[in-house]
């Protein structure tokens, strides 16, 4: 679906120059402006003197719907998110476990001290990787809205901050244990993730497990299953 984006100066009435919308064909005055519908012998000059915001091509948004959609049967599907705030870098991480109706499993949130971004996201998928073990989870849907993290986890990666590669090249082996599944996510079908990283930053707990869907999550779980849809807008 494709919008139009476009912004255009206030209008202003006078004699000696050409109408500024008749000029980028958006003039809604017709018959009443019709006198300066016209290029006469100074038309280019008045044109080529408009602000360029008057000239330029309109942008183009396009929009797309981001949807979140729940594992096959007897799979558990696992949203994870990080992200690192602020000039000192604090960070935290979160995730949710859902069954193939939506049902929420378990949920968790972390803070994570000072750490990158990168280190952020591989935590929350860590962290999830752990708790799916634990509960022999072994059949995974995993999903992230980090496209970097989505690649590390395809390929193998284990190039990883030193601070990290420990843990890191114990979950891929974790992984290769299991049945995964794993896909990117646009940040706008990832909100409960989100909430539960957001969570870790502001409560500053190390780690928190939800047995049950804590009350700031319930409201975008459920428009996860039940929608409305969400919508990513992009230049």
């Amino acid at each position: 679906m494709e919008i139009m984006d476009m912004s255009f100066c206030s209008y202003n009435h006078n004699m000696n120059t050409i109408c500024k919308f008749w000029a980028v064909g958006q003039c809604k005055k017709g018959e009443a402006c019709e006198y300066r519908h016209s290029w006469g012998s100074n038309g280019f000059q008045e044109l080529a003197s408009l602000p360029k915001t008057l000239t330029k091509v309109p942008r183009k948004l396009q929009i797309d719907e981001v949807s979140w959609f729940p594992p096959p049967q007897n799979f558990i599907k696992i949203n994870t998110d990080g992200a690192a705030k602020g000039r000192s870098n604090e960070a935290s991480c979160g995730g949710v476990f859902r069954d193939c109706n939506g049902t929420i499993l378990g949920a968790f949130s972390s803070f994570l001290g000072n750490k990158t971004s990168l280190e952020a996201e591989l935590y929350g998928v860590i962290k999830a990787i752990n708790i799916a073990c634990a509960n022999q989870w072994h059949c995974v849907w995993l999903e992230v809205d980090s496209i970097l993290t989505l690649s590390m986890i395809a390929n193998n990666k284990t190039d990883v901050p030193i601070t990290i590669r420990e843990e890191w090249l114990k979950t891929l082996q974790q992984i290769q244990t299991m049945n995964l599944i794993y896909s990117h996510i646009y940040r706008e079908g990832n909100q409960v993730a989100d909430l539960l990283a957001n969570h870790g930053f502001f409560s500053r707990d190390e780690f928190s497990w939800f047995s049950e869907a804590p009350n700031f999550i319930i409201k975008e779980a459920l428009r996860d299953i039940n929608g409305p849809v969400r919508y990513r807008v992009k230049a």
